[in-house]
């Protein structure tokens, strides 16, 4: 996955792209900030910074599967009319993988980068040429708790946010430590932690890491709000690193068209594979290996090694019906809408000690600067500089 040299994500070079005729808009058309909805109709990222839901990251029960703006819900049964191929073989259908991981929905790549590159542009932006105190306290250690992995996360500042309805998710939080950036969201629906960690090679690419979570307000503001999988329901984490041109998925809940599954690309060429959602239970594990360039064409992976987790859901049941183990990776994710199952992973309020995200003025006795002279104080997009 090519990355901005700063830092940014860089969604028009991120493999695979998005095949023609998809509902996901390529490179720039990703627009942070305009509702989720792009000028030329394509999608944008799925959290806005009000906390709404924009057309990425869409979702809603009871309409066949498909949202009024393009998400997907657990009513569909998960999976395409024929998941397993036409031929009868055991590979995944090359179309259900574009449609969950290329196009809307809460699976959608390039709208879980576009997130990430928007929120650090943000950021960047409010501390242009500003006095920010709280980047230069020292950072307040945390945890993210994901997919069985304890990660220490740190955070400087924090800024609240308004959200279309009342929640009590509703902040960001960030901070830098050793040269790493770690940035952590909690709003409405949706939870996105993402560590930025420098190249090693001298290329001036980052690794970029992120665990999220879809799903917490489904009982109280998604579809009919009578449970937890009234809505698309999970987690997922991701990988990104450009100097080795690997990227990778890996995805568990319910209401994401498979059980468990795991993606990962090269830019040229995608391999997939995971256990297909038809409800109550989970089809076998199968995969498939589609060229890069359309993400439709059968192609061939040199490797089908992965180095995130595979990971699945375990059986569970809720207010909308049983819901199977799957049959690919541990099956340890644990989904039951209680406040200790595996979408907790990250902090619900903000971090004791992270201070406020503000300015304060400068004084132009030359006793204060802006940090950094005013330069841009986390790597992100061009738009701050």
């Amino acid at each position: 996955m090519d990355l901005l040299i700063d830092g940014g994500i860089d969604p028009e070079a991120a493999p695979p792209p998005p095949p023609p005729g998809s509902d996901a808009s390529p490179g720039g058309d990703m627009c942070p900030g305009s509702g989720g909805v792009c000028p030329d109709g394509g999608n944008g990222p799925g959290i806005t910074p009000d906390g709404s839901m924009g057309p990425g990251m869409g979702m809603c029960p009871g309409s066949g599967g498909i949202c009024p703006d393009g998400g997907m819900s657990p009513n569909d049964g998960g999976m395409s009319p024929n998941p397993m191929g036409a031929d009868g073989s055991t590979n995944l259908d090359a179309s259900d993988i574009r449609a969950r991981f290329f196009s809307a929905g809460p699976t959608n790549i390039f709208s879980i980068l576009a997130e990430i590159d928007g929120r650090i542009g943000e950021i960047n932006q409010r501390s242009n040429n500003q006095n920010v105190p709280c980047l230069s306290q020292a950072p307040v250690p945390y945890t993210i708790s994901a997919l069985g992995q304890s990660v220490p996360f740190y955070a400087q500042c924090v800024s609240r946010v308004s959200t279309p309805t009342p929640s009590t998710r509703s902040f960001f939080q960030f901070g830098r430590n050793g040269g790493v950036v770690y940035l952590y969201e909690a709003i409405g629906a949706a939870a996105i932690a993402a560590r930025v960690t420098p190249s090693t090679s001298g290329l001036g690419q980052p690794v970029v890491e992120a665990w999220m979570g879809v799903g917490y307000e489904n009982a109280a503001s998604c579809g009919n709000a009578n449970g937890f999988d009234d809505c698309s329901y999970g987690v997922m984490a991701l990988k990104a690193d450009a100097d080795r041109a690997h990227f990778e998925l890996t995805v568990a809940g319910i209401g994401f068209g498979y059980c468990g599954a795991q993606l990962r690309s090269d830019g040229h060429a995608v391999f997939v594979e995971g256990s297909p959602d038809m409800g109550a239970t989970c089809a076998p594990a199968a995969s498939v290996c589609v060229s890069a360039a359309d993400v439709t064409m059968t192609a061939t992976c040199p490797s089908a090694s992965f180095e995130l987790p595979a990971i699945g859901r375990g059986a569970t049941s809720g207010p909308n019906g049983m819901w199977g183990a799957t049959q690919y990776g541990s099956g340890s994710i644990h989904l039951d809408g209680t406040a200790s199952d595996s979408l907790a992973f990250g902090p619900s309020s903000p971090t004791p000690g992270a201070a406020d995200f503000a300015a304060v003025p400068t004084d132009d006795g030359g006793g204060s600067a802006p940090p950094e002279g005013g330069a841009r104080v986390l790597p992100g997009d061009a738009s701050a500089e």
